[in-house]
């Protein structure tokens, strides 16, 4: 199961309409997939997920589609222990010449950060085949500098942050807007905060 989608972007500035579209091709495929193998009236002899070091890592600019990678290693340790043949989940890194590509100064970022290098397509078929023997339903695939990664990895609550592309400079300075007096702050703010959860609880603003 190689099915994979992003929409890189911090938490604070996240479209909530877009969780779905990172989510389902994991969670929901990976379900699906459960579903229809069960019923070809065969047993699978392996199941495998490509995950991401993003599921074991995180990474700030991708909440959701770590969370959606964290799920799916998750469910391959509850499925070897129930469903007939081998699943195990791959937390891959990034492919040198796979499908999901990062801009070079990321790239250059992720090394000097890490020791990690994308993976090589030789490297990573010796993994893949690896995987299916090494008997456990999770595996964490990196390629790089051996001394910078075991340091990397004795620190599994570590948050990867990647550096933001810097934004364009504006054409003219913006004068700054008049200071809000604080009373008038103070009700804006919890007419913004109402708003928000009316949303979210389906509650008019009113009866918050």
């Amino acid at each position: 199961h190689a099915a994979g989608q992003t929409r890189d972007g911090f938490i604070r500035g996240k479209d909530l309409g877009q969780l779905p579209e990172v989510l389902q091709p994991k969670v929901t495929g990976s379900i699906n997939l459960d579903r229809a193998s069960a019923g070809i009236g065969i047993e699978l002899d392996f199941l495998l997920l490509c995950s991401s070091v993003a599921g074991v890592l995180g990474n700030g600019a991708q909440a959701d589609y770590a969370a959606a990678n964290g799920f799916m290693d998750a469910w391959a340790h509850w499925r070897d222990q129930h469903r007939s043949g081998r699943t195990v989940s791959v937390n891959w890194p990034l492919w040198e010449q796979g499908g999901m590509h990062m801009p070079e100064h990321q790239r250059r970022w992720l090394q000097e950060a890490t020791g990690m290098q994308p993976l090589q397509t030789e490297r990573g078929l010796e993994a893949f085949v690896h995987a299916l023997h090494q008997g456990q339903p999770q595996l964490l695939v990196v390629q790089g500098l051996l001394h910078r990664l075991r340091q990397l990895l004795s620190q599994p609550q570590m948050l990867l942050v990647a550096p933001q592309p810097e934004p364009e400079p504006r054409a003219q300075a913006q004068p700054e807007a008049a200071p809000t007096p604080p009373a008038d702050l103070h009700e804006r703010t919890q007419d913004f905060l109402k708003q928000a959860l009316s949303g979210v609880l389906q509650l008019p603003p009113q009866r918050i």
